[in-house]
């Protein structure tokens, strides 16, 4: 049997607003923006001297930036929420215009991460949740999953704990299958292969 769920995290580079002279900046504060609030409340801020302001930024294809900004540069750098024409969301932290470090993306589909980032990508430790009921939590790199992880289908209860690499299952792991028959073994691209061992419970 065939498991594949990659993750549609790649959206966030396609919905991703780039610096443009045509964006607009309107000073803001917290306490008039509640979401921001709740941001500067939930994140310590960033160590690295920056002198931030609040700002409320709307760019050229209808994103709205509200939160930290880097006067200097002029772009995103701190504590903020981001909301796409397509309704995704992200709110967290930014580092030089991009997303960097803890926070939280809905797409607008409901599918929702939440956990690390590095560049615009799920890299890191975090969790994701699509809409059909499955849930992954574990290691991420270039926006997959990838190393040590545990994934559910809630759906089935059916639950896969072990290796990843781009997003399959791929190396050891364990499988538990919905009638409580479980396999500990090997995996390749989201198959079972190789050497393992399955149990089937006690009738």
């Amino acid at each position: 049997k065939t498991f594949s769920l990659l993750p549609k995290l790649n959206r966030i580079n396609h919905h991703k607003s780039r610096n443009s002279i045509d964006k607009t900046h309107t000073p803001t504060s917290a306490i008039a923006n509640p979401i921001v609030k709740s941001l500067l409340t939930k994140y310590p801020p960033l160590s690295d001297g920056i002198n931030v302001i609040l700002m409320q930024v709307r760019f050229p294809n209808l994103a709205e930036y509200s939160g930290e900004w880097n006067p200097n540069t002029d772009e995103r750098h701190g504590r903020g929420v981001q909301v796409w024409s397509d309704k995704t969301t992200y709110f967290g932290m930014w580092k030089d215009d991009m997303i960097n470090g803890l926070g939280k993306m809905i797409l607008n589909n409901g599918e929702c991460y939440e956990g690390e980032f590095v560049n615009d990508k799920a890299e890191g430790y975090g969790t994701y949740v699509n809409n059909k009921g499955c849930e992954y939590v574990g290691s991420w790199k270039d926006n997959l999953m990838n190393g040590n992880g545990k994934m559910k289908w809630k759906n089935n209860n059916e639950e896969y704990e072990g290796e990843f690499v781009n997003g399959r299952m791929n190396g050891k792991g364990r499988f538990m299958f919905k009638d409580g028959s479980v396999y500990v073994g090997e995996f390749v691209d989201d198959k079972i292969q190789g050497k393992g061992i399955k149990t089937w419970p006690n009738k």
